[in-house]
């Protein structure tokens, strides 16, 4: 489909104009949600509330602002990720920063994290949770803002997403153990692969075959890290977590996965083999998407 031409420049750089001109842009390069897209930069750049917007229509735009606005439209006309452009998203009421060296939150993951925190029980009131392949920190910062007693450790093999984790621990003033470290080959030292020791192990790994990338929006396949979309053998993916959790699981403890639907029941009949007694769980939009297991009894 070829893109609409460029709407000519308004005289006057208003909210207004501003918001009408970006989306009729947006339109004609095709970007998703244009309306939304220029409010949210709109918002990002004057520093206000999103629906704050309508109430300042005839607001004149500064230099500045135009100058820091032509930038975000500029990038987001190549389809970039609003969350990039304006370096942060919310998740789960926590301002999590982000860069292109780390997957953007999605719905999903806020469910797992729901999920998990609906099956706590009381016996574990102060418990030890792990989170492997940590990102931007999101699952991690989450649960320990929820369960302030809790020691959480997250764990990350990029050295720049580990960076960004960081950065959002320190900004929302949540306490995490993070560690640089890989599932394939845990330090035998690290104090989150000692035997016995994780209440809750949550993960949200890379779960999509490359094969898939075909058919995915170029705002995702094109801006976010690979290496925490993409893995050729999902499967295999989610044994190494199995195996770890066989090792740094209490008796009583609990693991969640998030998973690609395409995969999840042979990554179930895979932790079944491995001693493990789990259940699939539905996201909100009716996909198989979350496993929730113990070893069996």
């Amino acid at each position: 489909m070829a893109s609409s031409p460029v709407p000519p420049t308004p005289q006057e750089w208003t909210v207004l104009s501003m918001m009408e001109w970006a989306t009729a842009y947006f339109t004609s390069k095709q970007v998703d949600q244009p309306r939304l897209s220029i409010e949210w930069l709109l918002a990002d750049v004057l520093g206000m509330p999103r629906l704050q917007l309508y109430l300042h229509f005839d607001r004149p735009l500064t230099n500045t602002e135009r100058d820091a606005l032509r930038k975000g439209v500029k990038a987001r006309a190549t389809h970039k990720p609003l969350q990039y452009i304006t370096g942060s998203t919310s998740f789960m009421g926590l301002e999590i920063q982000l860069n292109e060296h780390v997957l953007i939150p999605r719905p999903e993951t806020e469910e797992l994290v729901e999920q998990a925190l609906s099956r706590w029980t009381k016996s574990m009131q102060d418990p030890v949770v792990l989170d492997v392949g940590s990102g931007s920190g999101c699952i991690a910062l989450a649960v320990k803002a929820a369960l302030t007693g809790a020691t959480v450790h997250g764990v990350e093999l990029s050295e720049e997403a580990l960076a960004v984790s960081q950065r959002n621990s320190e900004s929302l003033g949540l306490p995490i153990q993070w560690h640089h470290g890989s599932l394939a080959a845990p330090p035998q030292e690290a104090p989150w692969s000692q035997p016995h020791s994780i209440d809750w192990l949550l993960s949200n790994p890379p779960y999509i075959h490359p094969e898939e990338a075909r058919s995915m929006h170029p705002q995702v396949k094109d801006f976010e890290p690979a290496q925490a979309l993409f893995t050729n053998d999902p499967v295999g993916m989610y044994t190494q977590l199995w195996t770890l959790a066989s090792t740094v699981l209490k008796p009583t403890g609990v693991l969640g996965f998030e998973c690609n639907p395409l995969t999840i029941r042979e990554i179930l009949d895979t932790g079944i083999r491995l001693g493990f007694e789990g259940e699939i769980v539905a996201d909100i939009q009716g996909y198989e998407r979350f496993i929730f297991a113990q070893r069996a009894h």
